[in-house]
């Protein structure tokens, strides 16, 4: 049995890289596999299941951490179909598959997290994955954060103090003011 330093090093590793390999939901109308349509999906270790790219897979969505959407070919399709999954709140963030001509078609009215080549690499794809998924856990924690009780049985070695950080702009020092006026 690890000594209970060993133990605490081991459970913080564990829960640190437990979400390591995610849960992907490719919506697609491709015939083919995942390969077809983000050829390096296939190359790394996440989980993927692939479902038609209709609004149905709403009706019994599964578990999942991220779900990609095939833009390749029919664009208005996937547009509709992503701002439906993002109003009604699938629960994952959503990561849009194109080509470089289809980049033109994407704005913030799409309602994806994020959108990627075909032709992206296995090291983009996992990273792309990796910031989407955090991004969105940070999202629900700030929105639901621990309790007081829970944060107080935290060991002190878990906690990591973090800096208050300005609301502000990022490109807007917050020492300087913006006066709109006319005068």
């Amino acid at each position: 049995m690890p000594a209970p330093a060993q133990q605490e090093v081991e459970d913080n590793f564990s829960q640190e890289y437990s979400h390591t390999m995610a849960k992907v939901l490719l919506l697609t109308n491709s015939q083919g596999a995942s390969a077809e349509v983000l050829p390096a999906l296939g190359l790394l270790q996440h989980t993927c299941k692939v479902a038609p790219l209709e609004a149905s897979v709403l009706v019994d969505t599964p578990v999942m951490d991220i779900v990609f959407v095939d833009a390749r070919r029919d664009l208005p399709t996937a547009k509709s179909l992503t701002r439906l999954l993002s109003t009604t709140g699938v629960g994952a963030p959503i990561i849009a598959i194109t080509t470089e001509g289809g980049l033109t078609a994407f704005t913030a009215d799409w309602g994806a997290s994020d959108v990627i080549l075909d032709t992206a690499g296995p090291a983009e794809v996992d990273a792309r994955i990796r910031i989407a998924v955090g991004a969105h856990t940070a999202a629900l924690e700030a929105l639901d954060p621990p309790s007081p009780k829970s944060a107080k049985a935290m060991s002190s070695s878990t906690k990591t103090p973090t800096p208050p950080r300005s609301r502000a702009h990022p490109l807007i020092s917050p020492s300087k003011s913006l006066n709109f006026s006319n005068t």
